[in-house]
C-alpha cells in the first residue's frame, strides 16, 4: 500500500503526526513513514519507557495502544518498529 494511504490510515486512528520517513531521515528514496510514539502515548495516557517486557505498562502499550496500530499495518501489509522511546517507524514488509 503506498505511503499516503499508510499515513492517512493512522491520522484516522487518531495520531496526528504521522510523516514520510524522507522528512525523518532527509532522504528521498526511501519507503515509510514515522510517528511520534509520545503523541500516541497521550492518547492513552500512560507509558513509561523503561517498563520491560514482563511489567503491566508493557503489556498495555502492545496490546492496549499499538493493537490497533498494528493491527491496520498489518493488514496492509506493513511492520512497525521503534526508532527510539519517543518515535516509531513503519515500512512495507518485503515479498
Amino acid at each position: 500500500m503506498e505511503t499516503k494511504y499508510i499515513i492517512e490510515g493512522l491520522k484516522g486512528l487518531g495520531l496526528e503526526h504521522v510523516k514520510d520517513i524522507n522528512e525523518f531521515f532527509d532522504s528521498e528514496d526511501m519507503v515509510g513513514v514515522w510517528f511520534s510514539g509520545e503523541q500516541a502515548v497521550d492518547m492513552l495516557e500512560v507509558y513509561n519507557p523503561y517498563w520491560d517486557e514482563t511489567s503491566s505498562g508493557y503489556t498495555i502499550w502492545l496490546d492496549g495502544l499499538l493493537a490497533p496500530i498494528e493491527r491496520f499495518l498489518d493488514a496492509s501489509g506493513w511492520y512497525w518498529e521503534p526508532y527510539d522511546s519517543g518515535t516509531i517507524h513503519a515500512y512495507p514488509m518485503e515479498d
